[in-house]
């Protein structure tokens, strides 16, 4: 593959967005800890308890002054990557109003679910003493369920439009595929992804009745019935090896470890944080700091998981479409036109890409094509 103008601007992308999620990542980091270890959390817990007697309310107050100053930290790095950076590379179609909007609707879902998350957590901890983060595990498990299932009918609509594609020709050939790659499917719908970007891309969305074939205009609008093809199979792959429940077992573990070490670290002594105890909301700091260092720790471990989970629904297109060209075809449009860096750093690509790099899917099926010909 020759290295164009192209592949050097999509690495400059690549590089700025790791900077920028790095310099995020250890600003908020260090927050949390200043927050946890100077007292700040103590004295916002009292200021809540002396607004309320009732523990709850204190709980959701905490939560939204301690969301409040997290926000407007981070809210800097989320301009620059999410605007800036966008409009520098050419890659983005948001004007400031937009971006505006979409933040504030970004915000409310998170109050919302992140206020009802906090609320059901330490409700547990009041209710079950030494069984909770057991309790706490499986609750935030099936809530990742129920959010899987309904976010593509719920959610998605907050931030873009679905509109049943026109094209009937397109729409049959994509049902049989379904069909052939044993997917029930409750629609295919066009998303107006074009209103904040330049980037296309597809996927098969929810579970169950809610589970629907989703392509945006900016591929709709350029892409050949034969690339959509290899990109609808591709995500049928992902159906077919059940793949969102298998990153759903990797989060439940996750929240299991991330819950027991903080129930662990209780267990060795609250008082040197100044809490009262389990229930304390002052702790609130602590978990996301561990889960966060859990979350960190096995990256490289879930990222590996999620290419060979890749590697599958690749096989699984050719497999159903047995056309490597337009599979070739596809990754070359959708690397030019999303910005991908090729072929990225193979450190890089272990510690921080949940997908093989475009090349070496682009060699894989193409491996996988020459194999059926002999």
């Amino acid at each position: 593959m020759t290295f164009s103008e192209t592949d050097g601007k999509a690495k400059k992308y690549a590089f700025e967005g790791r900077i920028l999620t790095v310099t995020t990542l250890v600003t908020e980091t260090a927050f949390l800890v200043w927050f946890l270890f100077s007292g700040a959390s103590i004295l916002v817990r009292d200021y809540c308890l002396l607004l309320t007697a009732n523990y709850y309310a204190a709980v959701f107050g905490y939560f939204l002054l301690f969301f409040g100053i997290l926000e407007a930290l981070s809210l800097p790095f989320s301009f620059v990557s999410g605007f800036l950076v966008e409009h520098r590379y050419g890659q983005s179609n948001r004007t400031f109003g937009g971006w505006c909007w979409d933040e504030i609707k970004g915000v409310a879902v998170s109050i919302i679910l992140g206020g009802i998350s906090v609320e059901v957590l330490y409700l547990i901890i009041k209710k079950s003493s030494s069984a909770w983060w057991i309790i706490a595990s499986l609750v935030f498990t099936f809530f990742s369920v129920i959010l899987a299932r309904l976010a593509p009918v719920l959610l998605m609509p907050l931030f873009y439009k679905f509109t049943p594609i026109e094209d009937e020709c397109l729409k049959n050939r994509l049902l049989e595929l379904a069909r052939r790659g044993g997917a029930e499917v409750n629609g295919i719908f066009s998303m107006n992804l074009s209103k904040t970007t330049k980037a296309a891309n597809a996927a098969l969305m929810g579970l169950g009745k809610t589970r629907r074939i989703v392509i945006s205009d900016t591929m709709l609008s350029s892409y050949t019935p034969d690339e959509i093809e290899a990109v609808i199979a591709h995500e049928l792959g992902h159906q077919k090896g059940r793949h969102l429940l298998k990153m759903l077992l990797w989060q439940t573990v996750l929240i299991f470890i991330s819950f027991k070490l903080i129930d662990a670290i209780f267990a060795s002594g609250s008082s040197k944080f100044g809490f009262t105890g389990m229930s304390d909301i002052a702790s609130l700091p602590l978990f996301i700091l561990i889960a966060s260092f859990v979350s960190l720790v096995t990256l490289p471990a879930i990222n590996s998981f999620s290419r060979s989970l890749e590697r599958y629904s690749d096989r699984f297109a050719f497999s159903l479409t047995a056309n490597a060209e337009a599979f070739r075809m596809l990754m070359e449009r959708l690397a030019e036109q999303n910005l991908a860096d090729k072929n990225p750093n193979g450190l890089i690509e272990f510690a921080f890409h949940s997908h093989p790099s475009i090349a070496k899917r682009i060699d894989y099926v193409s491996k996988l094509s020459k194999d059926k010909k002999e």
